[in-house]
């Protein structure tokens, strides 16, 4: 919830805030309350599409800054693609408007700190299924980072070469293709051949194997553990639809197809229909034959979903029907995941290609329950009359390589479209990644698994060449950024940030990027720099941005007590599973950095400042913030500069620090900074760190630079200086100087919650961290 007026409280007691307060904003409101904005996944409006990701540098550890141009008037949270390196980092995101192509950090809209240790509880490098308990559906997906080449022996699936609408499956290190149609001779051919991926790239040549009994193409395909089944398909162009079912015997392990035998037959003769199969609890598995067409055309369309157990390579007597889909489709993209069966893309009745997805639990016996509604697929494809197309799984995803997109089967997406799919959470979101050549009609492609949670993507061409991919596990993070009244059409930046106490060294973050991932490339500056941003010639980082839709939808976050910066003071996190039960919660709160310095306010006195080139004494002429006192400096009226110094502060070469302070100038002054001086261990003068500014005529100032301690450094004086030979009625006075650490720092908790399987009641509550 929200309160107008912001409710205010929750920072009493926070040692050096001069922003806490004493008071409540409303009656009846209780003292150190926190104004509280609930997050929700919300709909995504702005989906990266880039090609050949890759993680920025880790040689050149900067901040990174992601323009974009927003949809809508409402922001609720960015998903960003993150690696943790060692234990991580605390990560600043920041939501800032635009400022002549920069980001605004002196007006941010939101910003949230994600402390490493939640970072590294909510992501897993290795994939979604090798992550802890709390890695969500969200949390993960797969992007191809670089690719080769490599020539093949087209198989000799018919006499006329590679035939096209062949059946393809996928299993173990081999593909197979099975029967399809020779357009050379406008017939039907039964051969079957399977390739085996030998790993790195490389195929071997294609084996033949046993063919079907008769020649047909556009069948429903599918491979189990030990066995391959052919449901359905046609024997002749628009006509010659079959209900005939095969198995044969399959060894993933040495590649061999048994001989083919018949089994009981659809219930209906079915061609373009969707395929899928899942282990169940008696040691068999179920095959499911998903909607298809009774006539070979859109008109034939159907909704229907048969399934049936398969057992020491024999099917059941009798075929059962489970749940319609919602819509009527053939050529339609069907998988099992993580004990999902997904049905996507497609073509419906009307000859138009739908987005929509639609998923449903498997339960012990093979049976479904019904079908929910999953996100949309983002570029709508189907399986095409010819090829062109891929659909893989992994332990948790679901991956689309191309597809057709016209009624003609001529124009293809370039796009690999890649949803998540966990036990505990179902379908999550799809992300994209582009490739152009995908765009070029190709024969066949099919995902591979290597070794620490890589895959290989190999795609085939009829002219005996291929092209492989490397696929990585690319964790995700959610981050709460709510802001309303915005501007539709603006740009606005996300700005990634990286506590600078936690590198360089070996725990720091990265960030996935990939070549024109979003219309605008980001920018980077070194980690806390306040300089000028360098854009990059071709990346964008991969951000996804989210609005404020609620429909129905369990909160993700919470974002508490923004300060005046729009900092919020706490964020948390909700992980849930698909029946709305909570698995987990993880918040970090921000902990304010008290001053390293002593007496930044002068109401006790100057000491133990001292002053240079002018005097230092306290004033009540002119206070901020409501203190009582300030420090007044008085220029000596003849030096160059004139400046006070603080005590010598203990720092650390490499890290970054918060110069931070109110400055008023009575008649005004043009050459005011905030400096910090830098000394090395035995406090000799090493160099000074700065920031001019002008101050406006009696006007109370806030000065905020951030300095990197030099090499060498181990102490440090705060020093607000005057230069320009100030005369000595050009006074300066001071109130609430600090140097502090730059980032604040965090308190995380992560907990999760467990329940009793078998009543779902929750039984225990573990402490992560």
């Amino acid at each position: 919830m929200t309160f107008n007026p912001p409710q205010r409280a929750a920072q009493n007691g926070f040692p050096g805030s001069l922003d806490a307060v004493n008071h409540a904003d409303q009656v009846n409101q209780l003292l150190s309350t926190a104004e509280a904005q609930i997050v929700y996944p919300g709909a995504q409006f702005l989906t990266p599409n880039g090609a050949t990701f890759a993680w920025t540098d880790s040689a050149a550890l900067d901040d990174y800054d992601q323009p974009f141009v927003l949809s809508g008037t409402a922001i609720g949270r960015v998903v960003v693609p993150v690696l943790a390196q060692g234990a991580g980092a605390d990560l600043r995101v920041s939501l800032c408007p635009d400022a002549a192509g920069a980001p605004d950090l002196s007006n941010p809209l939101a910003q949230t700190v994600m402390p490493a240790s939640t970072l590294t509880n909510l992501i897993s490098p290795f994939g979604l299924s090798a992550g802890g308990p709390l890695v969500g559906v969200d949390n993960g997906t797969l992007l191809y980072t670089a690719t080769g080449t490599g020539m093949w022996a087209s198989p000799a699936g018919s006499p006329n070469g590679a035939p096209i609408a062949s059946g393809i499956v996928t299993s173990g290190n081999y593909f197979i293709l099975i029967g399809g149609y020779d357009t050379t001779a406008s017939a039907a051919t039964a051969g079957v051949t399977s390739t085996q991926f030998l790993g790195g790239g490389q195929l071997a040549a294609p084996a033949l194997q046993p063919p079907l009994p008769l020649a047909c193409f556009r069948a429903a395909c599918m491979a189990t553990s030990s066995s391959i089944v052919v449901a359905g398909g046609q024997t002749a162009l628009a006509s010659g639809l079959i209900d005939n079912v095969w198995t044969a015997s399959w060894d993933p392990n040495t590649g061999v197809i048994g001989s083919w035998s018949a089994q009981t037959a659809l219930p209906v003769a079915l061609s373009h229909s969707g395929a899928a199969t899942c282990p169940i609890d008696d040691g068999g598995d179920v095959v499911y034959v998903i909607g298809g067409s009774t006539n070979g055309l859109s008109s034939g369309a159907v909704s229907s979903v048969y399934y049936n157990t398969l057992n020491n390579g024999q099917l059941g007597a009798t075929w059962l029907s489970a749940p319609d889909l919602p819509q009527a489709l053939h050529f339609m993209f069907s998988a099992v995941v993580n004990g999902w069966l997904v049905v996507t893309g497609g073509v419906l009745s009307n000859s138009t290609f739908p987005s929509n997805t639609y998923y449903a639990k498997i339960q012990a016996d093979g049976s479904i329950d019904g079908w929910s509604t999953g996100p949309s697929l983002p570029t709508p494809v189907w399986t095409g009359v010819g090829a062109n197309w891929a659909l893989s799984t992994t332990d948790d995803a679901l991956v689309i390589v191309g597809g057709t997109t016209n009624a003609a089967g001529t124009t293809f997406s370039s796009n690999i479209q890649v949803l998540s799919v966990t036990a505990d959470d179902g379908p999550g979101q799809w992300f994209l990644t582009n490739e152009a050549s995908l765009s070029d009609e190709i024969y066949r492609a099919s995902l591979f698994r290597e070794d620490g949670g890589t895959y290989n993507l190999v795609r085939l061409f009829n002219d005996g060449t291929y092209v492989y991919y490397d696929f990585v596990p690319v964790p995700l993070v959610s981050v709460p950024l709510p802001a309303t009244g915005l501007t539709n059409g603006a740009t606005y930046h996300v700005v990634l940030h990286q506590s600078p106490s936690q590198v360089p060294g070996g725990d720091y973050l990265q960030f996935g990027t990939g070549v024109d991932g979003l219309a605008s490339n980001f920018q980077s500056r070194p980690v806390g720099s306040s300089g000028a941003w360098t854009a990059d010639a071709s990346r964008s980082v991969l951000i996804s941005v989210c609005n404020q839709t609620v429909g129905g939808q369990l909160p993700l976050h919470t974002w508490e007590d923004p300060d005046s910066s729009n900092l919020a003071a706490a964020a948390s996190t909700f992980v849930w599973d698909y029946e709305g039960r909570l698995l987990g919660y993880a918040q970090g709160i921000a902990l304010a950095n008290g001053p390293l310095n002593s007496n930044p306010t002068f109401v006790s006195g100057t000491s133990p400042w001292t002053a240079t080139n002018c005097t230092l004494a306290q004033s009540s002429a002119q206070t901020h913030g409501g203190l009582t006192e300030s420090g007044l400096v008085t220029p000596n009226g003849s030096s160059a500069t004139v400046y006070a110094s603080s005590e010598p502060i203990r720092v650390t070469p490499g890290q970054w620090y918060l110069a931070q302070g109110w400055l008023y100038s009575p008649p005004g002054w043009s050459s005011v900074s905030l400096s910090v001086n830098w000394f090395d261990s035995a406090h000799t003068y090493l160099t000074t760190s700065s920031r001019t500014v002008s101050l406006a005529a009696a006007t109370w100032t806030q000065q905020l630079n951030n300095f990197q301690a030099p090499n060498g450094a181990a102490y440090a004086t705060l020093v607000p200086t005057q230069g320009g030979t100030p005369s000595a009625a050009k006074t300066l006075f001071l109130s609430n100087v600090t140097l502090t650490h730059t980032d604040p720092a965090q308190l995380a908790s992560v907990t999760q919650l467990s329940y009793n399987t078998d009543i779902g009641a929750p039984t225990g509550v573990t402490q992560l961290i």
